[in-house]
């Protein structure tokens, strides 16, 4: 597959990558558009700690399931869905077990330490995978997943909440004994919690074009 992948610090690199193989637990992912984020940008000029060398950045993904672990059962190919930020927890600590899953100390992250969507082909595991319309520009649903807060779903990257008429709120969260994990636009998901920022365009004025396959 084709992929973008951290260089030196501030580069993107062409690359070509085999293509990825779900684990049991996740489904495959064709890309149909992935935003850029001010985090991603961070990841790419190293402002953030290296957790994977040559990672694929991308963390705002729309795109359609083209393949399934064995242990899958609620998705199936031809399934349009969103990939976020927040990419795995534990399940099973007081901030999973409350809800509150971007606090748990075993998080992961999509595009910085499991490669994200700046690539044709993108893993996912299936409790972190967001079912999102077929219907609709896919661009657009891109913009709207961030860090999972814009998507209803019981595991938000910052702590998103249902709100009134379908909407959603955002509540940046800091447990009592320890820093913010939400890394929703800040410069590392440990420090303390900022506002959310989102671009579509690269650092120091260079454009990046969102592109969309479907």
């Amino acid at each position: 597959m084709r992929a973008w992948a951290t260089g030196s610090a501030g580069v993107l690199q062409r690359t070509e990558r085999p293509d990825p193989i779900p684990a049991a637990d996740e489904v495959l992912v064709r890309v149909l558009a992935c935003g850029v984020c001010r985090t991603d940008l961070h990841v790419i000029d190293r402002e953030l700690p290296v957790h994977r060398p040559g990672v694929v950045p991308g963390h705002q993904v729309i795109g359609e399931v083209i393949g399934i672990g064995a242990g899958v059962s609620t998705m199936q190919p031809g399934d349009r869905v969103g990939v976020a930020w927040l990419r795995r927890t534990c399940r099973a600590c007081r901030w999973c077990r409350d809800g509150r899953e971007n606090l748990c100390p075993d998080s992961a992250y999509t595009g910085w330490d499991i490669d994200g969507g700046f690539a044709d082909l993108v893993t996912v595991p299936e409790a972190f995978a967001y079912r999102v319309p077929s219907h609709g520009p896919c661009r657009a649903g891109a913009a709207a997943v961030r860090g999972n807060h814009r998507i209803p779903s019981p595991s938000p990257c910052a702590g998103a909440r249902r709100g009134p008429s379908r909407s959603v709120r955002l509540r940046l969260q800091r447990p009592p004994d320890g820093p913010d994990r939400s890394g929703c636009g800040g410069r590392d998901p440990r420090h303390e919690p900022r506002a959310t920022e989102s671009c579509s365009c690269g650092a120091d004025g260079r454009r990046v074009r969102l592109g969309c396959r479907g």
